[in-house]
């Protein structure tokens, strides 16, 4: 079925508009706002992996410090050269590991043998003290890296995965109080990175956290849908569900190979916010969309459709051309008034034309009327013509039967 009606037209070719501006916006926010608050959600992630990766740094650079109190003091190198067990029952006791929260204190040599040794649990001081593990023991070869030092003020501080688990050293040249050499060996202090310890670095970094070799399953199980490289190593963000995330960053050991990681549990807030809103801002898109509309189809009714409509109503009630009295008026200065005059000077003009047409019609009957008059005088004098002329004809005929008749009686007097 045809549509008539002006407003209907008006209302049903703006829905067109609405939906193809509500298309528009929900392309722009689907591909690009909302991957935006996930780009960001995605940065603060791998932000809090680093800062996971920061505290653990800032552990080893205490531990690295708290050694070098002890390396460069005088008492130890003197007992790096006398070997006096007055030093090791002063400082070397169980208690003194744990105030300084280390579970291990080695003292090697300048040909990298190991002098002495006290490996303690920093959560039970007053249990004895525990025997060196293999794993930690393998650290220290001939070659290792942890026994050599380039020069007075060379150290070495960094984590190692090892079998018994991660642990975090430093180790240093043994020298004076002033720092002057030559060194008499080397001072190693480890740490495992256990469960209290990380438990500790999550409370100061307020995360959920976790470290973990790298060849951990759950590290490379992890399926990332978003990844950074930088010169600190890999960061990458694996997301578990629509509510939570889990960002890792690779931390390089003392070898400068990615052999840990660390896990942050995060929640998803940026990305929930952020799609809670978009979903609020095209609700409120749609309204406002909606809105305009109607008070667009109310504006332009008021101001076109209706005028319109008045103006075919005016037009329509011209019933007759004759009176000249009848015009339209269309208020305003636009183009329907404009429209208006337009009409009312074509009414003009039909009447002019309609009077005239009408002179003439009088003028044709009038003429008719003569004609036929004149006609009818032309066709009574012929009648009356042929009447003389049938009359002068039989008086002649007469006239010479007349004659005829003189003469055949011999009368000559004509």
């Amino acid at each position: 079925m045809k549509i008539r009606n002006l407003r209907t037209k008006l209302v049903l070719s703006s829905l067109p508009i609405l939906l193809v501006g509500g298309l528009a916006y929900y392309m722009i926010s689907s591909f690009l706002i909302i991957p935006g608050f996930q780009k960001i959600e995605n940065d603060s992630s791998i932000e809090a992996a680093n800062r996971a990766v920061d505290a653990i740094n800032n552990r080893v650079s205490q531990l690295n410090l708290k050694a070098s109190d002890w390396a460069n003091w005088d008492d130890t190198y003197d007992f790096m050269k006398d070997h006096n067990k007055k030093y090791i029952s002063s400082n070397l006791q169980n208690q003194t590991l744990a105030n300084l929260g280390i579970d291990y204190m080695m003292f090697f040599d300048t040909n990298n043998k190991m002098l002495d040794m006290k490996h303690v649990n920093i959560d039970s001081p007053d249990l004895p003290s525990l025997p060196l593990e293999q794993g930690v023991k393998d650290l220290f070869g001939q070659d290792s890296l942890l026994l050599k030092h380039s020069s007075l003020t060379d150290d070495h501080a960094g984590i190692i995965d090892t079998p018994q688990g991660i642990i975090m050293i430093t180790s240093r040249p043994i020298l004076t109080s002033n720092v002057e050499g030559p060194s008499r060996g080397t001072l190693v202090f480890a740490q495992y990175l256990d469960a209290s310890v990380q438990q500790e670095l999550a409370d100061l970094t307020h995360l959920k956290l976790t470290y973990l070799p790298a060849n951990d399953s759950v590290v490379t199980k992890s399926v990332p849908a978003y990844t950074t490289h930088t010169s600190r190593g890999t960061q990458w963000v694996s997301q578990l569900s629509d509510t939570r995330a889990r960002a890792y960053a690779s931390i390089l050991d003392i070898y400068g190979k990615p052999s840990i990681a660390t896990q942050v549990d995060l929640a998803r807030t940026i990305s929930q916010q952020g799609v809670s809103s978009m979903n609020t801002s095209r609700l409120f898109t749609l309204l406002a969309g909606l809105l305009i509309v109607i008070t667009t189809a109310i504006l332009l009714n008021w101001l076109i459709v209706s005028r319109i409509i008045d103006l075919s109503r005016r037009v329509a009630g011209l019933k007759d051309v004759q009176d000249s009295s009848q015009t339209v008026v269309v208020s305003g200065n636009d183009e329907l008034s404009c429209l208006g005059a337009a009409i009312n000077d074509l009414l003009v003009r039909l009447h002019n034309t309609y009077d005239l047409r009408q002179a003439n019609t009088t003028l044709e009957e009038k003429v008719t009327a003569r004609t036929k008059e004149l006609d009818d005088q032309l066709e009574q004098m012929k009648r009356t013509n042929d009447l003389m002329i049938d009359r002068e004809l039989k008086m002649k005929e007469l006239k010479q039967q007349n004659a005829k008749l003189r003469a055949e009686n011999g009368d000559d007097s004509s």
